[in-house]
């Protein structure tokens, strides 16, 4: 159902025409709240499935509010709770989350608190930053795990600086007292890396240092790549030498790829030889474009939880990040590495091809491929 706001003429009219305008948004509403919950049809089920799914229009927050405010049943108001958290995810408006995390002091049921928490927390990435996080950092001290876990993704949404220094602290009594298994511990250096600011350094270097020593079964590798993300948005050409010594050292390709992301915007003369060096060590790899199959130069294409941190930079090979790193230092017109890029030049994504043909003039005759 397509929706067209109503344009304000004269005062009366543009009232009515809101109160019918909001009232076909509560319409729609509780049709798809019925029809999920209650039809026999199958087909229509997926239809108002899809549609739910798909929710990007803020229209609906209204009449959301105002069919949660009116609805006692449990498996409805879920149901709601569940669409407010996909228009928060898919339209990125603080006043949602805000909403949410209101909804945490209003319901009593430690399951509801949980499944709100962690639809807020979906929404990281979308530069929403709710500004009172009160109601989500008392949940930190709750003794049921998953509302404490929902309550650390949920911070990564929140502009409160209380929710900084809870997560700082958060991390820092895990790295010192491993009561919580990876995951935990991933999440909360994944909200950090959202709302962090200068006072996070210290944390996240110390993750990055202190992380492969801890004894965690998983997502070691993972949390040192959210640590490195986090010390790159709010660090500076300080932090260089973590960033090589990472290209260097480290064995995880979604490490790697975060540090060279980091050069790419803070690295100097001086780190050259150690870009050069991996940028070569990646063009002489085997390499098969789309990668679906080891040695894995970058994060592999199916790994979630890189996907839905970086988004639409999940599509920057490391490659690239090295390629515009070394343009940033006048180091990519080197004869020898550009020597290695015209042999291995159909092996380069049509995106890489594309950098490096507008950024040096040394590959004359060489045509970018059309992607597929």
């Amino acid at each position: 159902m397509d929706h067209q706001s109503p344009q304000p003429a004269d005062g009366r009219r543009y009232a009515v025409d809101t109160i019918y305008f909001t009232m076909d948004y509560l319409d729609e509403t509780r049709w798809l709240v019925t029809t999920w919950l209650h039809a026999d049809d199958d087909d229509q089920r997926e239809r108002a499935r899809q549609r739910i799914t798909s929710l990007n229009d803020i229209g609906f927050f209204v009449a959301l509010k105002q069919a949660l405010s009116k609805n006692e049943d449990d498996r409805e108001r879920d149901t709601i709770y569940w669409m407010l958290g996909i228009l928060l995810r898919r339209t990125g408006e603080t006043q949602v989350g805000e909403f949410l995390m209101r909804q945490i002091a209003v319901e009593r049921k430690k399951t509801v608190k949980t499944e709100i928490l962690r639809s807020i927390g979906n929404a990281k990435g979308n530069c929403i930053r709710i500004q009172n996080a009160s109601n989500a950092l008392e949940c930190l001290s709750e003794k049921m795990r998953n509302l404490r876990a929902a309550a650390v993704e949920s911070l990564g949404c929140c502009g409160d600086p209380r929710a900084e220094d809870a997560l700082i602290a958060l991390i820092d009594d895990s790295l010192e007292n491993t009561s919580e298994n990876g995951w935990f511990i991933h999440d909360a250096v994944w909200s950090l890396s959202e709302i962090a600011t200068s006072k996070s350094i210290p944390c996240a270097t110390k993750v990055i240092q202190q992380i492969d020593g801890l004894r965690l079964g998983t997502r070691k590798r993972d949390i040192k790549a959210m640590a490195v993300k986090t010390l790159a948005k709010v660090g500076s050409t300080e932090q260089r030498g973590i960033y090589c010594d990472l290209l260097l050292n480290d064995k995880a390709p979604m490490v790697k790829w975060h540090a060279m992301r980091a050069l790419s915007h803070f690295a100097v003369s001086e780190d050259a030889p150690v870009i050069t060096k991996r940028v070569r060590s990646i063009l002489n790899s085997k390499r098969t474009i789309p990668q679906t199959e080891p040695p894995f130069v970058c994060p592999k294409p199916s790994h979630i939880l890189f996907l839905l941190s970086e988004g639409d930079d999940s599509h920057a090979t490391e490659l690239l990040h090295g390629f515009v790193a070394l343009k940033r230092i006048s180091a990519l017109d080197d004869a020898k590495l550009l020597a290695v890029v015209r042999r291995k030049w159909s092996n380069l994504t049509p995106t890489e091809q594309a950098y490096l043909k507008s950024a040096t003039d040394a590959l004359d005759g060489l045509e970018v491929h059309q992607t597929a």
